[in-house]
């Protein structure tokens, strides 16, 4: 199990491959467009607005995390550090492709040819999370990721629908170990002006309505 600890986490900033709805996993470097940049200026915001910042950031190395690490890390300048645990989905032969034709694969549970599967994405994400969570124990990580691993989450918890996350997108996990199936209380973060943040829970937990396929 991930350690009950409290952590936040971002997906990237929208990327060229997201705006051309192609599926764009581990194997794919693709980096950030106009607007994804946008997006991760204005997640720098709602970090400078936190009550509670994180100390420390880790990223997947992918270089869509790192340019978005760079641009929300612009106001509270945190050390940061980078784990290839943390990349996106490796898949294999449907790199590349339209997510249309992707979806029904990973509803189905198909390992593709030269990636990995549902269960062993989701092994992978566990060990990284639960690692760094454990080895920087006196920090609050903030771990810029992919939107797979958001799916991850979900599917080490018992869910396996796929919720859509926008990109840069700010996330605080909260362990709360008598709520289940998922023993946390995730919420979004989004910045709204004048130094506000609003609050509103996350799509990932179970008890919010399942929402559309993720599709970016």
């Amino acid at each position: 199990m991930i350690p009950a600890r409290s952590f936040y986490m971002i997906r990237h900033g929208e990327t060229v491959m997201n705006a051309l709805k192609l599926s764009c996993g581990g194997g794919v470097d693709t980096v950030l467009n106009d607007e994804g940049r946008k997006q991760a200026d204005i997640a720098a915001y709602a970090l400078q607005a936190l009550e509670t910042k994180p100390t420390l950031i880790i990223n997947s190395g992918m270089s869509r995390t790192r340019e978005t690490t760079e641009i929300i890390n612009k106001f509270i300048k945190l050390p940061v550090l980078e784990d290839n645990a943390l990349r996106e989905h490796m898949l294999g032969e449907w790199e590349n492709k339209p997510w249309e034709d992707i979806i029904p694969h990973l509803r189905a549970g198909t390992k593709p040819e030269g990636g990995e599967s549902a269960d062993e994405f989701a092994a992978r994400v566990r060990e990284a999370l639960s690692r760094n969570l454990l080895a920087y124990e006196s920090e609050r990580l903030l771990f810029v990721t992919h939107g797979g691993l958001f799916h991850s989450f979900q599917r080490m918890h018992g869910q396996h629908r796929r919720t859509f996350i926008p990109n840069a997108t700010l996330h605080a996990f909260e362990p709360e170990p008598k709520h289940t199936p998922m023993p946390w209380r995730i919420q979004v973060l989004d910045w709204v002006g004048h130094g506000r943040l609003k609050v509103i829970p996350s799509p990932i937990c179970p008890s919010q309505p399942a929402p559309a396929d993720d599709k970016a």
